[in-house]
């Protein structure tokens, strides 16, 4: 579908066909750019009929016609009712009480408009996999524009994510959000549990041992992301690596930052499944959830701007299979987002990356995330990429 309507622009194209196309699978991936070559240019009634670009209508009533058009309209349709599948744009989630005349969720949960913001990430992930009826309302992140004052009113920090209950209490903050949803929607109501039992000591050990290992990967990722490297070629820059624990090759903040993917690696291969705990078989706990939003965009951003990749390379064979377990999860696809958007949409929040690790290999993978590579953006596109799985 995509080498349909080669001519597009970026936003024209990207609103419309890929994002349709996205749709289905409930996927984000907003800022994805590409270049299509003149052999992906095909000779068909589809194909642009004149110079000009269609117009709106004229496209909506294209995407109709075809049969995958059709059923995405009618995915639409559905989701707009609160039933269908995760998605980021769904407004209304019902699940088992879609057929409940007059029922109202009690939760309304604000979020970033994007579908970007990694706690926003993980707070409707749970929703999701809990099956918890809610409101979904959205307002930009503040880099991206004011919060309305409607917004405000409820919430002065303007923090996102930020739930109302029952029209009248304010919950902030994403691990205390994920934390009263799974008191108010118990396995004793028939609604998964996500964390431990309350007498499970070990469990709760486990967890809490876990979060702690997860604030230490971000850390790591911070400082090895966000903190300048002395480069190799500067005089005293080798000994300084050496110094600081390093070696002639991989810095300092390199070194701690897979040291610690080691852990989190060992921590998911001592449980018999994917999952970090045992909870449940098919499906993820909180714990999972509460990593998996800020890993995801280590994955780019590591490779993006040092030259490391994380996923598929057989160091980290826990990572991998947790990552495609995850692949398999409508709450992770209708969230998950590429690589090009993870980096693009980092600086504004975190500020900026700075370039490091081996130079021919952070180049060789920043191109193919740029699209500067003659390969990654062109189509047809190829059926894999070197550094992004295409997923399920």
């Amino acid at each position: 579908m995509l080498a349909l309507f080669p001519r597009f622009s970026r936003a024209l194209f990207l609103t419309t066909t890929f994002r349709h196309a996205c749709s289905f699978s409930g996927s984000s991936l907003s800022l994805l750019r590409f270049r299509p070559s003149s052999s992906s240019r095909p000779s068909s009634s589809l194909a642009m009929a004149s110079d000009r670009d269609r117009s709106w209508e004229e496209l909506r009533t294209l995407s109709l016609s075809l049969p995958v058009g059709a059923a995405l309209e009618s995915d639409r349709e559905l989701r707009s009712s609160g039933r269908g599948d995760a998605h980021v744009e769904n407004t209304l989630r019902l699940f088992d009480k879609a057929d409940s005349s007059g029922y109202v969720p009690r939760i309304t949960l604000y979020r970033d408009v994007a579908g970007w913001c990694p706690y926003c990430q993980k707070t409707v992930m749970l929703l999701e996999e809990k099956g918890v009826p809610c409101f979904i309302s959205t307002v930009p992140m503040r880099s991206y524009g004011d919060k309305p004052t409607s917004f405000t009113r409820l919430v002065p920090s303007g923090l996102l994510p930020a739930m109302v209950v029952d029209e009248k209490h304010v919950v902030t903050e994403s691990q205390v959000i994920m934390e009263t949803i799974e008191r108010m929607y118990p396995p004793s109501d028939g609604y998964p549990a996500m964390l431990p039992d309350d007498d499970d000591a070990p469990g709760w050990k486990t967890y809490r041992d876990l979060a702690r290992l997860e604030r230490d990967l971000f850390g790591r990722w911070c400082n090895l992301i966000f903190r300048p490297e002395m480069p190799q070629s500067m005089p005293g820059g080798n000994l300084l690596n050496k110094i600081m624990g390093g070696d002639a090759a991989v810095s300092p903040a390199q070194r701690g930052f897979e040291d610690c993917l080691d852990q989190v690696d060992a921590a998911l291969r001592s449980t018999p499944g994917p999952w970090f705990t045992t909870l449940h078989a098919d499906r993820p706990a909180m714990i999972d959830l509460i990593f998996v939003s800020h890993v995801e965009r280590m994955l780019a951003s590591a490779a993006y701007w040092k030259g490391i990749k994380i996923r598929g390379t057989g160091r980290w064979k826990g990572l991998d299979a947790w990552f495609d377990a995850f692949d398999q999860r409508p709450s992770y696809r209708a969230f998950k987002s590429d690589f090009y958007t993870n980096v693009m949409d980092i600086p504004p929040q975190y500020g900026p990356g700075f370039f490091g690790g081996d130079p021919q290999t952070q180049k060789s993978y920043a191109d193919m995330i740029n699209g500067q590579d003659s390969a990654s953006w062109s189509l047809p596109l190829p059926p894999a990429s070197p550094l992004e799985p295409l997923g399920a």
